[in-house]
């Protein structure tokens, strides 16, 4: 993270307040010319509010992890609820309840979290948008007048050099 302190130094990266990366996130990062480094529950606030104003997806969260997550809890020193709060957080963890808990507060997170497979183009049909396809069919239709010709001329050339069944005797 030291280039990260580097870039900050030379004016490339900025640090901002949540207020601050919700307008930069509709605003600069809209227009293409930046992207924002943030915690993961602040993300699924900003992509929560943005859906949810919207009712689209216009921004998407990486699928990988720059970081890990950095969610987590200390108590003092020699402190006796170290060891049981340890143990609940980790079943807590493994039971899906922090999950569970972001899901119920941010309904509509999950719609921008991962980016669709495929994309799909709508556009109105015309003639200048088909042109391949009749390009296609007409290529077709000349390859199958092209083979009907060649079995005609040939099946006319098989059939000139053969006997007659009906003439061979059986000897």
């Amino acid at each position: 993270m030291g280039e990260l302190a580097d870039l900050e130094m030379s004016g490339r990266v900025k640090r901002k307040g949540f207020g601050e990366v919700y307008r930069n996130t509709d605003t600069l990062v809209r227009r293409g010319g930046h992207v924002i480094l943030m915690y993961d529950t602040i993300m699924h606030m900003t992509l929560d509010k943005l859906f949810s104003e919207t009712g689209r997806c216009d921004f998407y969260k990486l699928r990988g992890h720059l970081m890990p997550k950095l969610n987590g809890m200390i108590v003092p020193k020699d402190s006796p609820l170290l060891y049981p709060l340890n143990d609940k957080v980790l079943a807590m963890t493994e039971a899906g309840l922090y999950n569970y808990w972001i899901k119920s507060a941010l309904p509509n997170y999950t719609y921008c979290l991962n980016p669709p497979s495929k994309i799909s183009i709508s556009s109105s049909l015309y003639l200048s948008n088909l042109w391949g396809i009749f390009v296609v069919l007409a290529g077709g239709y000349f390859l199958s007048l092209l083979s009907f010709c060649l079995e005609i001329v040939c099946g006319v050339n098989l059939h000139l050099g053969e006997e007659d069944p009906k003439e061979k005797s059986i000897a």
